[in-house]
């Protein structure tokens, strides 16, 4: 994957990140890189094709999962949902890195959240 320091940094197949407005455009579609997320089964049924990784340098995304509803309004912090209907992004995560749209690294640290 690579980020350049532009405002769209294209990152798989035709997804650009945003960085100014923190989020993803992927088919035409935008979506945040925050907020209420939901982890589907089928891939078909997702906004975004996630792979995990464990190389913060690696990563387009370090998310910071919250476990505060409300806090997810910041770049890279997630809340997770039960209910596809009150997520802000469907994702479905992968476990091949050239499958992925994105590439997120997962923080212990709510300050290290945001695009790389």
């Amino acid at each position: 994957m690579l980020l350049c320091l532009s405002i769209g940094n294209t990152i798989a197949g035709d997804a650009v990140i945003n960085k100014d407005n923190c989020t993803i455009t992927k088919d035409g579609e935008t979506y945040p890189l925050h907020g209420k997320v939901y982890l589907t089964d089928a891939r078909g049924a997702a906004d975004l094709i996630v792979y995990l990784t464990d190389a913060r340098g690696a990563a387009d995304v370090i998310v910071y999962l919250t476990d505060a509803r409300g806090a997810a309004a910041n770049c890279g912090i997630a809340y997770l949902v039960d209910s596809r209907g009150e997520a802000d992004i469907k994702v479905y995560l992968t476990d091949a890195r050239g499958a992925a749209d994105i590439i997120v690294y997962l923080t212990d640290a709510r300050g290290a959240a945001g695009i790389r």
